[in-house]
């Protein structure tokens, strides 16, 4: 089973996109709720965000975040099962959506 996620969104507009999902090479993606369709998948992983420190100097920070992939499979279940009822598939959604995977201010572009 192959299964690709991509994020279409990169710098300096990572927040615009979208997620493209394709198992099998068959595009997926409109099984994708609306709501999640173009949002971070909370994912766990590590992720970057950028403020201002005293100085007005760019300050990068690194923070762990989102589910891991248990309670992810969990929380996302109606639709996966759309896609595939196989644990081991709906593992391997999980893990090529995690390595797109993104949040707000993460690629520093509206600095």
């Amino acid at each position: 089973m192959k299964v690709e996620a991509k994020w279409t969104g990169n710098y300096p507009n990572l927040c615009s996109g979208q997620w493209i999902l394709k198992v099998n090479n068959i595009d997926v993606s409109h099984l994708i709720p609306e709501d999640l369709r173009n949002e971070p998948m909370n994912t766990y992983r590590t992720y970057q965000c950028w403020h201002f420190n005293n100085n007005w100097e760019e300050k990068w920070d690194s923070y762990e975040e989102g589910l891991f992939c248990n309670e992810w499979i969990k929380e996302n279940k109606e639709w996966l099962d759309k896609i595939s009822t196989d644990l081991i598939i709906q593992k391997e959604i999980y893990e090529a959506i995690n390595s797109q995977d993104w949040r707000y201010g993460e690629c520093g572009g509206c600095i």
